[in-house]
């Protein structure tokens, strides 16, 4: 039980983290903060500041395929081939977010890489740091 509160604890702990850090890239791109908090708008908001809204819905489609397919008791070949799909392009969307975002605050692509490895750390970092966002990319 004590294992279970103390995973609980630190898993809000680590969410509060990433809804301030989100709340001030946000912020420092002149989005409302507020969007932080909101599990979907996020993502689309993010996506929104770095590349294109559009892209976020593409990649949260593709989450919401693969959780489907994850749901379903017995799947056909087809879902899984279609949620292996959707993976990947997920992946790769991701990773392009994370280099887009990075140069969207004047950083690099170690940087970039620095998100997709240690996202949560990074994110801090971005959002608590002094970086600048300077625009999409």
């Amino acid at each position: 039980m004590k294992l279970i509160s103390a995973i609980l604890i630190g898993y809000v702990v680590w969410y509060i983290l990433q809804v301030i850090a989100d709340w001030k890239i946000f912020s420092k791109a002149g989005r409302p903060g507020i969007l932080a908090f909101i599990p979907i708008v996020n993502v689309y908001t993010e996506y929104g500041i770095c590349w294109s809204s559009i892209m976020g819905i593409v990649y949260l489609v593709c989450v919401g395929a693969m959780s489907y397919v994850n749901g379903v008791q017995e799947p056909s070949s087809t879902l899984t081939a279609i949620s292996g799909v959707a993976g990947i392009v997920a992946l790769v969307l991701h990773i392009m977010q994370s280099i887009k975002l990075a140069k969207s605050f004047g950083k690099g692509v170690g940087y970039g890489i620095f998100l997709i490895l240690f996202g949560p750390l990074a994110r801090v970092i971005l959002g608590l740091g002094d970086s600048e966002y300077i625009g999409q990319f």
